[in-house]
């Protein structure tokens, strides 16, 4: 059975859950153990938003810790069997973000062919999963491990780089050679990040070089690396052997879908005015200093975002793709609006002949310190599709709004309205002119009554800040003793906060009608207006 195709106009929704288990030095961090998800069961919870396929991890360290030992695998057999009853595709990740068990690591040799022995186990214990992800963004870990240092074996230099890179890659495909002894017609699906770089005219030649590295793990996979190749002698220089490089053209492993994961950092930008950005953000080559920055933050003329993106990505390998991690760390409603302009996009693309096959709700139960990249023992929590945080799953507005795709939902419209942080002019580092994406007089607002006290006040920062539309009154513009029906049928609020009220308690004293009036009667009258307009009230 097919659980994959998907002829619809729309992508499918995938769900997945951030899995990663990291090794700094010789302390390893699992994502799902911290957030005790082997211990509550909240697969269920996840299938709630029915989701076609779901990106499920039976991870290399916690299944063989130990080389060759007996495999305990009760617990990802009662998960992927809830799955298979439901009839929602896993697609099961074998190594994500990781080095391998403590007997192995990215750059030991022995570590392509140590990875496939383990996928093999995995496929015999589970010869009906037909789509794999041996090992998720290749590259991106490669970097992370071998060129910056943040991860084990913390390395900072480009042959151990692109060491460990050709390791992640040869592991993949003796593992999918692995994987289809068993399963003849398993698949890969092959995630990386989606990224590109931008600079100012004295780097073009360094974004040049990101911009053709940004592709080493698929070109790879796709036998694609040939002398021809822009960085072939970039491989070659650093002691990587043409044997090396040869054994993926001759093996080549194109994957069946691409997973694309794209965030907000994905897109860079260099500059040399190293004074016009933070001090963190500087950084160089040995050639040029430069900042490092988001290129979200500064205004580039040249075409950008996960449009353009996906677009190169498909005009260059012509593979179907999936949008494998969509998850935004922010406010809600910035969440919101994160994942409904990326699904709108697949979708656009979709329509237009691009094959863009599902956008996955990533992180959907939330992450642990990734807001400092897993290297620190304190970690940070943030939510996805649910909160796990107080010890319970608890769905969050995402997650409702998720679980209701493709339908229309009125009651998120006036926030999904609103432009995301992203394409709004303050996220730039130096005020830039730009044109908002819409217009807020035409956006239903948030009523806020009592605009003067210290309530409205408030409830007025906290949406400006978030980007929701408002409007605030004061009592002399809106008296809620008497009856605002006429004044909630002009603005058509989506929803009212009476931030009003009687607070001096000695003079509540002095007059307890007046105090009753406006604390009671009032409130009444004005929760009568709102329940004959169908408009929802909170008060205070």
């Amino acid at each position: 059975m097919n659980y994959m195709e998907n002829e619809n106009l729309l992508p499918a929704i995938w769900a997945g859950m951030e899995c990663t288990i990291s090794r700094t030095h010789d302390d390893f961090h699992d994502q799902l153990a911290c957030g005790g998800y082997y211990t509550n069961d909240y697969l269920d919870h996840v299938l709630q938003l029915n989701p076609k396929a779901v990106r499920f991890p039976i991870l290399w360290e916690r299944h063989e810790p130990v080389q060759g030992a007996a495999i305990d695998w009760t617990w990802a057999r009662s998960q992927l069997n809830k799955l298979r009853e439901q009839g929602v595709a896993p697609i099961v990740g074998l190594l994500h973000h990781g080095s391998g068990p403590a007997f192995t690591d990215l750059a030991d040799p022995s570590f392509p062919g140590l990875l496939a022995e383990y996928a093999g186990r995995v496929a015999q214990a589970f010869p009906w999963v037909q789509y794999w992800s041996p090992v998720n963004e290749p590259l991106t870990t490669a970097r992370f491990s071998g060129l910056y240092g943040h991860w084990y074996p913390h390395k900072k230099n480009d042959r151990d780089f692109l060491k460990m890179l050709i390791n992640q890659a040869k592991a993949i495909v003796l593992s999918m050679a692995a994987i289809r002894e068993i399963s003849p017609e398993a698949k890969l699906i092959q995630t990386e990040d989606l990224a590109k770089t931008y600079s100012s005219p004295a780097l073009r030649y360094q974004a040049s070089f990101e911009n053709n590295r940004r592709w080493l793990s698929l070109d790879l996979l796709c036998g694609k690396l040939t002398e021809k190749h822009p960085l072939y002698n970039y491989f070659i220089d650093n002691g990587i052997s043409a044997a090396d490089l040869r054994f993926f053209q001759d093996n080549p492993c194109a994957p069946a879908i691409i997973g694309a994961n794209y965030y907000i950092t994905s897109e860079r930008y260099l500059a040399t005015d190293l004074a016009n950005y933070p001090v963190h953000t500087h950084g160089g080559n040995g050639q040029h200093a430069y900042a490092d920055v988001e290129a979200i933050r500064v205004p580039i003329k040249q075409a950008n975002g996960p449009r353009v993106l996906l677009q190169e990505l498909w005009n260059r390998y012509q593979l179907p793709i999936a949008l494998t991690e969509v998850h935004l760390h922010c406010s809600r409603e910035e969440q919101l609006r994160w994942f409904k302009y990326l699904f709108d996009v697949a979708a656009e693309l979709r329509n237009s002949g691009v094959d863009i096959q599902a956008v996955t709700a990533w992180a959907v139960l939330g992450s642990f310190g990734w807001d400092q990249l897993l290297t620190c023992k304190s970690m940070n929590y943030e939510s996805g599709a649910f909160d796990i945080s107080a010890g319970y799953c608890r769905i969050t507005a995402l997650g409702t709004f998720i679980k209701n795709l493709p339908l229309k939902s009125d009651a998120y419209e006036p926030l999904l309205a609103m432009p995301g942080w992203w394409q709004r002019p303050s996220r730039f580092f130096k005020y830039h002119n730009e044109p908002l994406l819409s217009n807020a007089a035409d956006i239903r607002p948030l009523l806020i009554l009592g605009k003067r006290g210290t309530l409205g006040r408030a409830f007025f920062h906290i949406c400006n800040r978030r980007n929701i539309h408002q409007v605030s009154l004061s009592r002399q513009e809106a008296d809620v003793c008497e009856d605002l029906s006429a004044l909630l049928k002009f603005y058509k609020p989506w929803a009212v906060i009476n931030a009003t009220g009687y607070v001096d308690v000695d003079a509540a004293e002095d007059d307890p009608s007046a105090c009753e009036n406006l604390n009671t009667a009032a409130v009444v009258k004005l929760a009568s207006a709102c329940q004959r307009l169908n408009i929802p009230l909170v008060n205070f």
